[in-house]
């Protein structure tokens, strides 16, 4: 449940600077831009990556909740929301070796600074490897101008819980 909230909570810092990234090079981290999606993490037909730094809100949130280091992509693409929370369900990523108990995808809804509403979601998915806890977040929305919707994908291995 703890894990859930944080992911929430994540998205909520992500969705809502998309957009902006006014604080994009001040804060370093541990994150990692990466060149394309990962052999387990599908691609939608018409995504095209984007060449863009991390907002430094999302590097510190990330590295709070993620623990440290994590890897990081964006793409955007003329599917809806809607469309792109359909493409990565369950099942799909079930197919490629994610968890059947992986949260999948939820929506989020915020405004834009003139009101508009920004349909956007956080899809989350967990996997074992090398016995280690891998997650991939997916964080997504519309843009202002509401032509294309915007991915942003980042990938990390959960360090261990210390055990009492």
């Amino acid at each position: 449940m703890r894990k859930s909230m944080l992911a929430i909570c994540l998205a909520s810092v992500l969705f809502l600077t998309m957009a902006c990234g006014m604080l994009g090079n001040l804060v370093g981290g541990d994150a990692t831009a990466v060149t394309a999606l990962w052999k387990d993490v599908p691609k939608l037909e018409d995504a095209t990556r984007l060449d863009t730094e991390m907002p430094a809100a999302i590097k510190v949130v990330m590295n709070a909740a993620l623990g440290g280091k994590f890897d990081f992509v964006a793409y955007k693409s003329s599917a809806s929301p809607e469309q792109v929370k359909a493409f990565y369900s369950v099942e799909r990523m079930q197919a490629l070796g994610w968890a059947a108990d992986s949260a999948g995808c939820n929506n989020i809804a915020a405004q834009a600074d003139g009101g508009a509403d920004l349909a956007g979601g956080l899809c989350t998915f967990s996997k074992t490897e090398e016995g280690k806890q891998g997650v991939l977040l997916i964080v997504l929305g519309k843009t202002e101008s509401g032509a294309e919707t915007r991915l942003f994908y980042a990938r990390a291995i959960l360090p261990p819980t210390p055990k009492p």
